[in-house]
Protein backbone atom coordinates (compact mmCIF):
# COMPACT_ATOMS: atom_id res chain seq x y z
CA UNK A 1 0.00 0.00 0.00
CA UNK A 2 1.43 3.40 -0.99
CA UNK A 3 2.11 5.80 1.87
CA UNK A 4 0.20 9.10 1.80
CA UNK A 5 2.29 11.85 0.22
CA UNK A 6 2.00 13.90 3.41
CA UNK A 7 4.18 11.39 5.25
CA UNK A 8 7.04 11.23 2.72
CA UNK A 9 10.27 13.18 3.05
CA UNK A 10 13.31 13.36 0.79
CA UNK A 11 16.51 11.50 1.59
CA UNK A 12 18.38 14.66 2.53
CA UNK A 13 15.80 15.46 5.20
CA UNK A 14 15.72 11.93 6.59
CA UNK A 15 18.91 12.19 8.64
CA UNK A 16 17.99 15.61 9.98
CA UNK A 17 14.54 14.47 11.05
CA UNK A 18 15.95 11.34 12.71
CA UNK A 19 18.29 13.55 14.73
CA UNK A 20 15.40 15.84 15.59
CA UNK A 21 13.40 12.92 17.00
CA UNK A 22 16.37 11.90 19.14
CA UNK A 23 16.75 15.49 20.33
CA UNK A 24 13.08 15.47 21.40
CA UNK A 25 13.79 12.56 23.74
CA UNK A 26 16.96 14.28 24.96
CA UNK A 27 15.08 17.44 25.89
CA UNK A 28 12.34 15.45 27.60
CA UNK A 29 15.00 13.54 29.51
CA UNK A 30 16.49 16.84 30.65
CA UNK A 31 13.06 17.92 31.84
CA UNK A 32 12.70 14.70 33.83
CA UNK A 33 16.13 14.98 35.46
CA UNK A 34 15.82 18.67 36.33
CA UNK A 35 12.35 18.36 37.81
CA UNK A 36 12.93 15.18 39.82
CA UNK A 37 12.92 15.41 43.61
CA UNK A 38 14.96 12.30 44.43
CA UNK A 39 18.77 11.97 44.12
CA UNK A 40 18.53 8.53 42.48
CA UNK A 41 17.03 10.29 39.43
CA UNK A 42 18.38 13.83 39.73
CA UNK A 43 21.97 12.79 40.44
CA UNK A 44 22.33 9.13 39.44
CA UNK A 45 20.26 9.67 36.24
CA UNK A 46 18.29 6.47 36.83
CA UNK A 47 15.67 7.30 34.19
CA UNK A 48 15.12 7.48 30.45
CA UNK A 49 12.74 8.74 27.74
CA UNK A 50 11.70 7.09 24.49
CA UNK A 51 9.54 7.89 21.48
CA UNK A 52 7.37 5.31 19.66
CA UNK A 53 5.36 5.35 16.44
CA UNK A 54 1.64 4.59 16.21
CA UNK A 55 2.35 0.85 16.15
CA UNK A 56 4.32 1.05 19.38
CA UNK A 57 7.72 0.58 17.72
CA UNK A 58 10.64 2.32 19.40
CA UNK A 59 12.18 4.93 17.06
CA UNK A 60 14.23 7.25 19.30
CA UNK A 61 15.68 7.30 22.81
CA UNK A 62 17.42 9.83 25.01
CA UNK A 63 21.22 9.95 25.12
CA UNK A 64 21.26 8.49 28.64
CA UNK A 65 19.42 5.90 30.65
CA UNK A 66 20.20 2.38 31.83
CA UNK A 67 19.93 -0.45 29.29
CA UNK A 68 17.17 -1.95 31.42
CA UNK A 69 14.78 0.96 30.85
CA UNK A 70 15.72 1.35 27.19
CA UNK A 71 15.25 -2.35 26.51
CA UNK A 72 12.09 -2.92 28.55
CA UNK A 73 9.92 0.07 27.63
CA UNK A 74 8.91 -1.16 24.12
CA UNK A 75 7.59 -4.40 25.66
CA UNK A 76 5.94 -2.47 28.47
CA UNK A 77 4.01 -0.37 25.96
CA UNK A 78 2.92 -3.47 24.07
CA UNK A 79 1.74 -5.18 27.27
CA UNK A 80 -0.13 -2.10 28.51
CA UNK A 81 -2.05 -1.89 25.22
CA UNK A 82 -3.19 -5.50 25.70
CA UNK A 83 -4.97 -4.38 28.88
CA UNK A 84 -5.96 -0.84 27.84
CA UNK A 85 -6.69 -1.04 24.10
CA UNK A 86 -6.41 1.96 21.79
CA UNK A 87 -10.18 2.19 21.51
CA UNK A 88 -10.41 3.02 25.24
CA UNK A 89 -7.75 5.74 25.19
CA UNK A 90 -8.70 9.41 25.03
CA UNK A 91 -6.56 12.54 24.50
CA UNK A 92 -4.84 13.46 27.77
CA UNK A 93 -4.87 9.92 29.17
CA UNK A 94 -1.57 8.83 30.76
CA UNK A 95 -0.89 5.11 31.14
CA UNK A 96 1.43 3.56 33.72
CA UNK A 97 2.59 0.36 35.42
CA UNK A 98 5.32 -0.89 37.72
CA UNK A 99 4.49 -4.58 37.32
CA UNK A 100 7.93 -6.29 37.32
CA UNK A 101 7.07 -8.81 34.57
CA UNK A 102 5.90 -6.23 32.05
CA UNK A 103 7.80 -3.22 33.41
CA UNK A 104 11.45 -3.02 34.38
CA UNK A 105 11.75 -6.15 36.49
CA UNK A 106 11.11 -4.53 39.89
CA UNK A 107 8.36 -2.50 41.57
CA UNK A 108 10.65 0.47 42.38
CA UNK A 109 10.53 1.73 38.78
CA UNK A 110 7.47 3.25 37.15
CA UNK A 111 6.87 3.26 33.39
CA UNK A 112 4.71 6.14 32.11
CA UNK A 113 3.19 6.33 28.60
CA UNK A 114 1.44 9.26 26.93
CA UNK A 115 -0.48 8.45 23.71
CA UNK A 116 -0.11 11.34 21.24
CA UNK A 117 -3.09 12.07 19.03
CA UNK A 118 -3.03 13.54 15.54
CA UNK A 119 -4.59 16.73 14.28
CA UNK A 120 -8.09 17.28 15.62
CA UNK A 121 -7.52 14.22 17.86
CA UNK A 122 -8.00 11.85 14.94
CA UNK A 123 -6.23 8.72 16.11
CA UNK A 124 -2.97 8.00 17.90
CA UNK A 125 0.10 8.91 15.84
CA UNK A 126 2.81 8.22 18.45
CA UNK A 127 3.55 7.35 22.07
CA UNK A 128 5.90 9.12 24.47
CA UNK A 129 7.40 6.98 27.25
CA UNK A 130 9.42 7.65 30.39
CA UNK A 131 10.79 5.44 33.16
CA UNK A 132 12.28 6.45 36.49
CA UNK A 133 13.31 4.84 39.76
CA UNK A 134 11.00 6.04 42.52
CA UNK A 135 12.47 7.03 45.91
CA UNK A 136 10.14 4.57 47.65
CA UNK A 137 7.27 2.27 46.73
CA UNK A 138 6.49 0.80 50.15
CA UNK A 139 7.07 -2.76 51.27
CA UNK A 140 10.20 -3.63 53.18
CA UNK A 141 13.35 -1.62 52.55
CA UNK A 142 14.71 -2.03 48.99
CA UNK A 143 16.97 -5.05 49.40
CA UNK A 144 17.81 -8.58 48.28
CA UNK A 145 16.19 -10.21 51.31
CA UNK A 146 12.49 -10.29 50.38
CA UNK A 147 10.95 -13.71 49.74
CA UNK A 148 8.14 -12.72 47.36
CA UNK A 149 7.13 -9.68 45.32
CA UNK A 150 4.40 -8.73 47.82
CA UNK A 151 7.07 -7.83 50.38
CA UNK A 152 8.68 -5.43 47.91
CA UNK A 153 5.98 -2.79 47.70
CA UNK A 154 2.90 -1.52 45.91
CA UNK A 155 2.18 -3.06 42.50
CA UNK A 156 0.35 -1.08 39.85
CA UNK A 157 -1.13 -3.11 36.99
CA UNK A 158 -1.58 -1.20 33.72
CA UNK A 159 -3.66 1.81 34.81
CA UNK A 160 -4.74 5.23 33.61
CA UNK A 161 -2.64 7.45 35.83
CA UNK A 162 -4.41 10.45 34.32
CA UNK A 163 -7.72 10.68 32.47
CA UNK A 164 -8.23 13.43 29.91
CA UNK A 165 -5.38 15.43 31.42
CA UNK A 166 -6.35 15.06 35.11
CA UNK A 167 -4.50 12.86 37.59
CA UNK A 168 -6.73 10.10 38.95
CA UNK A 169 -7.32 11.29 42.56
CA UNK A 170 -8.05 7.83 43.95
CA UNK A 171 -4.92 6.33 42.40
CA UNK A 172 -2.88 9.23 43.74
CA UNK A 173 -4.16 8.62 47.27
CA UNK A 174 -3.51 4.87 47.00
CA UNK A 175 0.12 5.61 46.13
CA UNK A 176 0.45 8.19 48.93
CA UNK A 177 -0.95 5.74 51.46
CA UNK A 178 1.57 3.02 50.57
CA UNK A 179 4.92 4.83 50.51
CA UNK A 180 7.23 6.30 53.13
CA UNK A 181 8.04 9.42 51.12
CA UNK A 182 4.70 10.42 49.57
CA UNK A 183 5.71 13.97 48.60
CA UNK A 184 8.87 12.85 46.79
CA UNK A 185 7.21 9.86 45.16
CA UNK A 186 4.21 11.79 43.81
CA UNK A 187 6.49 14.63 42.68
CA UNK A 188 8.72 12.22 40.77
CA UNK A 189 5.71 10.65 39.04
CA UNK A 190 4.63 14.15 38.02
CA UNK A 191 8.15 14.65 36.63
CA UNK A 192 7.63 11.58 34.45
CA UNK A 193 4.35 13.02 33.19
CA UNK A 194 6.00 16.37 32.52
CA UNK A 195 8.69 14.69 30.42
CA UNK A 196 6.23 12.82 28.17
CA UNK A 197 4.20 16.00 27.75
CA UNK A 198 7.41 17.71 26.64
CA UNK A 199 7.86 15.05 23.98
CA UNK A 200 4.30 15.58 22.78
CA UNK A 201 4.77 19.35 22.48
CA UNK A 202 8.08 19.07 20.64
CA UNK A 203 6.88 16.33 18.31
CA UNK A 204 3.89 18.41 17.24
CA UNK A 205 6.24 21.28 16.49
CA UNK A 206 8.52 19.09 14.34
CA UNK A 207 5.62 17.57 12.41
CA UNK A 208 4.29 21.04 11.69
CA UNK A 209 7.72 22.26 10.58
CA UNK A 210 8.17 19.32 8.16
CA UNK A 211 4.54 19.48 7.07
CA UNK A 212 3.89 15.80 7.73
CA UNK A 213 0.88 14.31 9.47
CA UNK A 214 2.43 11.26 11.12
CA UNK A 215 5.60 9.26 11.72
CA UNK A 216 4.84 6.18 9.64
CA UNK A 217 7.23 6.83 6.76
CA UNK A 218 10.13 8.11 8.90
CA UNK A 219 9.72 5.29 11.45
CA UNK A 220 9.81 2.68 8.68
CA UNK A 221 13.00 4.24 7.34
CA UNK A 222 14.65 4.44 10.77
CA UNK A 223 13.88 0.83 11.59
CA UNK A 224 14.86 -0.52 8.16
CA UNK A 225 18.10 1.49 8.03
CA UNK A 226 19.09 0.39 11.54
CA UNK A 227 18.27 -3.26 10.90
CA UNK A 228 20.20 -3.29 7.62
CA UNK A 229 23.27 -1.82 9.35
CA UNK A 230 23.18 -4.42 12.13
CA UNK A 231 22.73 -7.23 9.59
CA UNK A 232 25.76 -5.95 7.69
CA UNK A 233 27.80 -5.97 10.91
CA UNK A 234 26.60 -9.48 11.74
CA UNK A 235 27.60 -10.70 8.29
CA UNK A 236 31.17 -9.55 8.93
CA UNK A 237 31.51 -11.39 12.24
CA UNK A 238 32.63 -15.00 12.72
CA UNK A 239 29.52 -17.22 12.67
CA UNK A 240 28.75 -20.16 14.89
CA UNK A 241 28.19 -20.96 18.57
CA UNK A 242 30.12 -20.02 21.70
CA UNK A 243 29.39 -20.79 25.34
CA UNK A 244 30.17 -19.61 28.86
CA UNK A 245 29.27 -20.23 32.49
CA UNK A 246 29.20 -17.61 35.22
CA UNK A 247 28.82 -18.25 38.96
CA UNK A 248 26.93 -15.64 40.98
CA UNK A 249 26.55 -15.30 44.75
CA UNK A 250 23.09 -15.91 46.18
CA UNK A 251 21.63 -15.11 49.56
CA UNK A 252 21.37 -18.77 50.55
CA UNK A 253 23.06 -20.73 47.74
CA UNK A 254 25.15 -19.72 44.76
CA UNK A 255 23.76 -19.81 41.23
CA UNK A 256 25.03 -20.68 37.76
CA UNK A 257 24.27 -18.79 34.57
CA UNK A 258 24.79 -20.89 31.44
CA UNK A 259 24.95 -19.01 28.16
CA UNK A 260 25.12 -20.01 24.50
CA UNK A 261 25.49 -17.35 21.83
CA UNK A 262 24.71 -18.21 18.20
CA UNK A 263 25.77 -15.75 15.51
CA UNK A 264 24.55 -15.87 11.91
CA UNK A 265 24.10 -13.38 9.10
CA UNK A 266 20.60 -12.31 10.09
CA UNK A 267 20.48 -12.47 13.88
CA UNK A 268 22.28 -13.13 17.14
CA UNK A 269 20.61 -15.55 19.54
CA UNK A 270 21.36 -15.98 23.24
CA UNK A 271 20.05 -19.04 25.09
CA UNK A 272 20.38 -19.36 28.86
CA UNK A 273 19.40 -23.05 29.00
CA UNK A 274 21.06 -24.76 31.97
CA UNK A 275 20.82 -21.70 34.23
CA UNK A 276 19.96 -22.32 37.90
CA UNK A 277 16.38 -22.37 39.15
CA UNK A 278 14.92 -19.22 40.66
CA UNK A 279 16.08 -18.04 44.07
CA UNK A 280 14.01 -17.98 47.24
CA UNK A 281 15.05 -14.34 47.67
CA UNK A 282 14.84 -11.04 45.80
CA UNK A 283 17.66 -11.51 43.30
CA UNK A 284 15.57 -13.06 40.50
CA UNK A 285 15.67 -11.30 37.13
CA UNK A 286 12.38 -11.33 35.17
CA UNK A 287 12.89 -12.17 31.51
CA UNK A 288 11.98 -8.65 30.37
CA UNK A 289 14.98 -7.32 32.35
CA UNK A 290 17.27 -10.20 31.37
CA UNK A 291 16.42 -9.62 27.72
CA UNK A 292 17.13 -5.89 27.91
CA UNK A 293 20.63 -6.34 29.34
CA UNK A 294 21.42 -9.26 27.05
CA UNK A 295 20.54 -7.25 23.96
CA UNK A 296 22.61 -4.35 25.28
CA UNK A 297 25.65 -6.59 25.74
CA UNK A 298 25.34 -8.15 22.29
CA UNK A 299 24.74 -4.83 20.55
CA UNK A 300 27.85 -3.36 22.23
CA UNK A 301 29.85 -6.06 20.44
CA UNK A 302 28.04 -6.07 17.09
CA UNK A 303 26.88 -2.50 16.35
CA UNK A 304 27.68 -0.11 19.19
CA UNK A 305 27.26 3.07 17.13
CA UNK A 306 23.80 2.43 15.69
CA UNK A 307 21.09 4.34 17.62
CA UNK A 308 18.84 2.03 19.61
CA UNK A 309 15.39 1.40 18.19
CA UNK A 310 13.08 -1.46 17.23
CA UNK A 311 15.18 -2.23 14.17
CA UNK A 312 18.25 -3.02 16.27
CA UNK A 313 16.49 -4.78 19.14
CA UNK A 314 14.47 -7.22 17.04
CA UNK A 315 17.61 -8.81 15.54
CA UNK A 316 18.74 -10.07 18.96
CA UNK A 317 16.84 -13.10 20.29
CA UNK A 318 16.91 -14.06 23.98
CA UNK A 319 15.50 -17.15 25.69
CA UNK A 320 15.74 -18.61 29.19
CA UNK A 321 14.06 -21.64 30.81
CA UNK A 322 10.78 -20.87 32.54
CA UNK A 323 11.18 -20.24 36.28
CA UNK A 324 14.98 -20.14 36.18
CA UNK A 325 16.73 -17.26 37.94
CA UNK A 326 16.76 -15.25 34.69
CA UNK A 327 13.08 -15.94 33.96
CA UNK A 328 11.19 -16.37 37.26
CA UNK A 329 7.41 -16.59 37.39
CA UNK A 330 5.26 -14.44 39.71
CA UNK A 331 5.23 -13.97 42.63
CA UNK A 332 9.01 -14.43 42.81
CA UNK A 333 10.87 -11.69 44.65
CA UNK A 334 12.88 -9.54 42.24
CA UNK A 335 13.64 -6.22 43.97
CA UNK A 336 17.38 -6.74 43.50
CA UNK A 337 17.01 -8.29 40.06
CA UNK A 338 20.21 -6.61 38.88
CA UNK A 339 22.24 -8.98 41.08
CA UNK A 340 21.54 -11.64 38.46
CA UNK A 341 20.50 -9.53 35.48
CA UNK A 342 23.82 -7.69 35.29
CA UNK A 343 25.54 -11.05 34.91
CA UNK A 344 23.75 -11.73 31.63
CA UNK A 345 26.11 -9.27 29.84
CA UNK A 346 29.09 -10.82 31.60
CA UNK A 347 28.04 -14.25 30.32
CA UNK A 348 27.56 -12.87 26.79
CA UNK A 349 30.95 -11.12 26.77
CA UNK A 350 32.76 -14.17 28.13
CA UNK A 351 31.19 -16.34 25.44
CA UNK A 352 31.89 -13.88 22.62
CA UNK A 353 35.49 -13.45 23.77
CA UNK A 354 36.03 -16.84 22.13
CA UNK A 355 35.28 -15.44 18.67
CA UNK A 356 35.86 -11.66 18.89
CA UNK A 357 38.09 -11.03 21.94
CA UNK A 358 39.04 -7.59 20.61
CA UNK A 359 35.41 -6.43 20.96
CA UNK A 360 34.58 -7.41 24.56
CA UNK A 361 35.55 -6.31 28.05
CA UNK A 362 36.81 -8.40 30.96
CA UNK A 363 34.48 -8.88 33.94
CA UNK A 364 33.42 -5.60 35.59
CA UNK A 365 33.30 -5.16 39.38
CA UNK A 366 29.69 -3.96 38.97
CA UNK A 367 27.84 -1.21 40.77
CA UNK A 368 26.59 -1.85 44.29
CA UNK A 369 24.30 0.04 46.61
CA UNK A 370 23.47 0.23 50.26
CA UNK A 371 19.99 1.48 51.15
CA UNK A 372 19.71 3.28 54.48
CA UNK A 373 16.36 4.15 56.12
CA UNK A 374 15.92 6.13 59.30
CA UNK A 375 14.69 9.43 60.66
CA UNK A 376 16.45 12.71 61.32
CA UNK A 377 16.53 14.84 64.49
CA UNK A 378 13.08 16.24 63.66
CA UNK A 379 11.55 12.80 63.15
CA UNK A 380 11.37 13.08 59.37
CA UNK A 381 11.85 9.82 57.47
CA UNK A 382 14.76 9.57 55.05
CA UNK A 383 15.70 6.85 52.58
CA UNK A 384 19.18 7.06 51.06
CA UNK A 385 20.64 4.98 48.23
CA UNK A 386 24.40 5.22 48.71
CA UNK A 387 25.72 4.84 45.18
CA UNK A 388 28.72 7.14 45.72
CA UNK A 389 31.41 4.70 44.56
CA UNK A 390 31.22 1.45 42.58
CA UNK A 391 33.34 -1.29 41.06
CA UNK A 392 35.72 -0.91 38.15
CA UNK A 393 35.04 -1.46 34.45
CA UNK A 394 36.81 -4.43 32.91
CA UNK A 395 39.93 -3.97 30.82
CA UNK A 396 39.62 -4.06 27.03
CA UNK A 397 41.83 -5.55 24.33
CA UNK A 398 43.64 -2.23 23.83
CA UNK A 399 42.84 -0.12 26.89
CA UNK A 400 42.79 -0.20 30.68
CA UNK A 401 39.41 -0.48 32.37
CA UNK A 402 37.84 2.68 33.76
CA UNK A 403 37.99 3.19 37.52
CA UNK A 404 34.79 3.12 39.65
CA UNK A 405 32.55 2.84 36.57
CA UNK A 406 29.54 0.61 37.06
CA UNK A 407 29.13 -0.99 33.62
CA UNK A 408 26.80 -2.61 32.43
CA UNK A 409 24.53 -0.01 34.01
CA UNK A 410 25.21 3.51 32.79
CA UNK A 411 23.73 5.41 35.71
CA UNK A 412 25.92 8.01 37.41
CA UNK A 413 27.13 8.24 40.99
CA UNK A 414 25.53 10.31 43.74
CA UNK A 415 28.00 12.84 45.11
CA UNK A 416 29.00 12.89 48.76
CA UNK A 417 27.86 16.51 48.94
CA UNK A 418 24.34 15.68 47.78
CA UNK A 419 24.05 12.77 50.21
CA UNK A 420 25.19 14.89 53.12
CA UNK A 421 22.86 17.77 52.21
CA UNK A 422 19.76 15.58 51.86
CA UNK A 423 20.23 13.04 54.69
CA UNK A 424 21.70 12.93 58.23
CA UNK A 425 24.68 10.91 56.94
CA UNK A 426 28.35 11.91 56.84
CA UNK A 427 30.74 10.63 54.19
CA UNK A 428 34.02 10.15 56.02
CA UNK A 429 36.02 8.58 53.20
CA UNK A 430 35.80 8.01 49.46
CA UNK A 431 38.87 6.71 47.62
CA UNK A 432 40.16 4.34 44.95
CA UNK A 433 41.52 1.03 46.24
CA UNK A 434 45.12 0.23 45.32
CA UNK A 435 45.64 -3.16 43.62
CA UNK A 436 41.88 -3.71 43.23
CA UNK A 437 42.03 -3.70 39.41
CA UNK A 438 42.92 -7.07 37.89
CA UNK A 439 46.55 -7.15 36.67
CA UNK A 440 47.08 -7.40 32.95
CA UNK A 441 48.84 -5.86 29.99
CA UNK A 442 45.75 -3.69 30.22
CA UNK A 443 44.79 -3.27 33.86
CA UNK A 444 41.26 -3.65 35.17
CA UNK A 445 39.55 -0.56 36.56
CA UNK A 446 39.88 0.13 40.28
CA UNK A 447 36.99 -0.13 42.71
CA UNK A 448 36.19 2.65 45.17
CA UNK A 449 35.87 2.39 48.96
CA UNK A 450 33.67 4.63 51.07
CA UNK A 451 32.77 5.00 54.74
CA UNK A 452 29.51 6.63 55.85
CA UNK A 453 28.62 7.60 59.43
CA UNK A 454 25.09 7.80 60.84
CA UNK A 455 24.77 11.21 62.52
CA UNK A 456 20.97 11.18 62.74
CA UNK A 457 21.08 10.55 66.49
CA UNK A 458 19.03 7.35 66.06
CA UNK A 459 19.65 3.83 64.77
CA UNK A 460 18.95 3.26 61.06
CA UNK A 461 18.17 0.20 58.98
CA UNK A 462 20.73 -0.80 56.34
CA UNK A 463 20.33 -3.14 53.36
CA UNK A 464 23.36 -4.04 51.22
CA UNK A 465 22.58 -4.91 47.58
CA UNK A 466 25.84 -6.15 46.13
CA UNK A 467 27.71 -9.15 44.79
CA UNK A 468 31.23 -10.10 43.63
CA UNK A 469 32.12 -10.85 47.27
CA UNK A 470 32.77 -14.56 46.65
CA UNK A 471 33.33 -14.75 42.90
CA UNK A 472 35.96 -12.27 41.78
CA UNK A 473 35.63 -10.46 38.42
CA UNK A 474 37.62 -12.60 36.00
CA UNK A 475 40.19 -11.43 33.47
CA UNK A 476 40.48 -12.42 29.82
CA UNK A 477 43.25 -13.78 27.61
CA UNK A 478 45.68 -14.24 30.53
CA UNK A 479 44.55 -11.18 32.51
CA UNK A 480 44.07 -11.66 36.25
CA UNK A 481 40.93 -11.31 38.33
CA UNK A 482 40.06 -8.10 40.17
CA UNK A 483 39.61 -7.73 43.92
CA UNK A 484 36.45 -9.05 45.56
CA UNK A 485 33.90 -6.74 47.24
CA UNK A 486 33.64 -6.38 51.04
CA UNK A 487 30.95 -4.75 53.19
CA UNK A 488 31.15 -3.68 56.84
CA UNK A 489 28.89 -2.42 59.62
CA UNK A 490 30.75 -0.73 62.49
CA UNK A 491 34.01 -2.28 61.30
CA UNK A 492 32.67 -5.85 61.22
CA UNK A 493 32.49 -7.57 57.83
CA UNK A 494 28.95 -8.60 56.89
CA UNK A 495 27.11 -10.29 54.04
CA UNK A 496 26.91 -7.98 51.03
CA UNK A 497 23.26 -8.94 50.49
CA UNK A 498 22.11 -8.72 54.10
CA UNK A 499 20.00 -6.30 56.14
CA UNK A 500 21.38 -4.83 59.37
CA UNK A 501 20.98 -2.12 62.01
CA UNK A 502 23.33 0.84 61.74
CA UNK A 503 23.65 2.14 65.33
CA UNK A 504 23.59 5.77 66.32
CA UNK A 505 26.97 7.25 65.30
CA UNK A 506 27.81 3.92 63.69
CA UNK A 507 29.36 3.41 60.26
CA UNK A 508 28.94 1.36 57.14
CA UNK A 509 31.78 0.76 54.72
CA UNK A 510 31.90 -0.78 51.29
CA UNK A 511 35.09 -1.77 49.49
CA UNK A 512 33.92 -2.21 45.92
CA UNK A 513 35.28 -4.88 43.61
CA UNK A 514 37.89 -4.11 41.00
CA UNK A 515 37.61 -5.61 37.53
CA UNK A 516 39.36 -8.16 35.36
CA UNK A 517 42.56 -7.46 33.45
CA UNK A 518 43.31 -8.25 29.80
CA UNK A 519 46.37 -10.26 28.64
CA UNK A 520 49.37 -11.36 30.71
CA UNK A 521 50.38 -8.62 33.22
CA UNK A 522 54.08 -9.16 32.41
CA UNK A 523 53.36 -7.63 29.00
CA UNK A 524 52.38 -4.29 30.55
CA UNK A 525 54.49 -1.38 29.30
CA UNK A 526 56.97 -0.14 31.89
CA UNK A 527 55.96 3.51 31.60
CA UNK A 528 52.31 2.64 32.25
CA UNK A 529 53.25 0.54 35.27
CA UNK A 530 55.43 3.31 36.66
CA UNK A 531 52.54 5.74 36.23
CA UNK A 532 50.35 3.31 38.20
CA UNK A 533 52.98 3.26 40.94
CA UNK A 534 53.14 7.07 41.10
CA UNK A 535 49.35 7.29 41.31
CA UNK A 536 49.08 4.56 43.93
CA UNK A 537 46.93 2.38 41.66
CA UNK A 538 49.39 -0.52 41.94
CA UNK A 539 51.59 -1.26 44.97
CA UNK A 540 55.33 -1.83 44.61
CA UNK A 541 54.85 -5.35 45.98
CA UNK A 542 52.27 -6.20 43.30
CA UNK A 543 54.39 -4.55 40.61
CA UNK A 544 57.32 -6.80 41.47
CA UNK A 545 55.49 -10.04 42.19
CA UNK A 546 52.77 -9.93 39.51
CA UNK A 547 54.01 -7.58 36.80
CA UNK A 548 57.68 -8.55 37.09
CA UNK A 549 58.75 -4.92 37.63
CA UNK A 550 62.47 -4.59 38.21
CA UNK A 551 63.10 -8.29 37.62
Amino acid sequence: MTKPKSTRIDKASFGFLWDRLISITDEAYGTLIRSSFSPIVREALDATCQLFDSRGRSIAQAWAGPPSFIGTLPTTLSEILKVIPKEDIRPGDVLATNNPWIGTGQVNDISVILPIFGKNNRGIIAYAGAVSHLPDIGGQLWSATSTDVFEEGLQLPPVKLARRGTIDPLLKEIIRANVRLPAQTIADILSDISSVQTMERLLRSVLKEYRIADLEYISDQIIETSADTVKKDLSQMPHGKCKSEVMVEGTDIDHKISCQVTVNEKSLEVDFAGTSRKSNFGINSPLIYTRAYTIYAAKCVVSPYVPNNQGTMDLFKVSAPEDCILNPLPPAACGARHIMGWHAPIAVWRAMSQIVPEKVVADPGLAASCTIKGSDSKGRTFVAITVIGVGGMGARAHYDGLDTTGIPTVTSLISAEVMESTTPLLVEELKLISDSGGPGKYRGGLGAAYTIRNISGKPAKVAFIANKFRFAPEGLEGGHAGMRRKSFVNGKEVDSMGMYTMPENGTIRMENAGSGGFYDPRLRETDKLEEDLRNGFVSLKAAREIYGYGV
